[in-house]
């Protein structure tokens, strides 16, 4: 695989995990929204590992979990906080939701970054053709998301 095309890989992985909301429950679960690790498990699965490189994606993800878990557990309390304070019946102003908010994105980017350690480590068994296959298979699920958007009408909607 070509440098650019590691870097580009990288980045899509990278940008993927920026919206960052849950993490994984186990070694092939998914989790993290719309289109990031989601698809995690499926494109590990997709690429073709050995038993070996299984073990160590399990063992990658297990030395994780613990972090993991406690980063969603921050995300969630501030979203919860966030939105206690939007449905309070007491009048509420943008300043008054302006820390809120920088807590929930703080919990969503440390989230992404050990989401992002995780990737690295898994990225670092893969041979280079496992790779290609797995980024071939994004693109197909990709495609494919693009195709139900249009077909269930409207790409814009929640």
């Amino acid at each position: 695989m070509s440098m650019r095309g590691m870097i580009s890989m990288v980045m899509a992985i990278t940008l993927s995990l920026w919206s960052a909301s849950a993490c994984a429950q186990g070694p092939w679960r998914g989790g993290m929204g719309r289109d990031g690790f989601d698809t995690l498990p499926l494109l590990i699965h997709s690429a073709g590992l050995s038993e070996s490189q299984q073990a160590q994606v399990r063992q990658i993800i297990g030395n994780h979990r613990t972090q993991l878990r406690a980063l969603r557990e921050q995300l969630r309390a501030a979203e919860t906080q966030l939105g206690d304070k939007l449905v309070a019946m007491t009048p509420v102003t943008g300043a008054d939701l302006a820390p809120l908010t920088q807590q929930v994105n703080q919990a969503r980017s440390n989230l992404a970054h050990e989401w992002t350690q995780v990737v690295m480590e898994i990225r670092g068994i893969l041979k280079p053709e496992q790779l290609a296959k797995a980024a071939q298979n994004r693109q197909k699920l990709n495609q494919l998301r693009e195709e139900m958007r249009t077909v269930l009408g409207g790409a814009d909607t929640p």
